[in-house]
């Protein structure tokens, strides 16, 4: 049964990497308190970028486009 998380929490963009240990896809744990679930981008790099991040695939997220996308998106309220 997936969390339902409290009002204040009105919307969730959650990026993810395969390869990030410490990621998860949060639409299969939470839920909003409007039923939705958050919303889950999965974010792919090159074996070279990781590589060039010493594989810290976590710290990865800040330079793509994805993560680019979900901001502009969240200040349009389309996230």
């Amino acid at each position: 049964m997936p969390v339902v998380l409290r009002p204040s929490i009105a919307q969730w963009t959650n990026l993810w990497e395969a390869m990030d240990l410490l990621a998860f896809t949060a639409g299969t744990v939470f839920r909003l308190a409007d039923g939705r679930a958050p919303v889950d981008i999965c974010v792919q790099h090159t074996a070279t970028e990781l590589i060039a991040q010493k594989a810290w695939a976590h710290s990865i997220y800040w330079k793509s486009n994805q993560m680019v996308a979900a901001i502009k998106a969240s200040f349009n309220g389309a996230a």
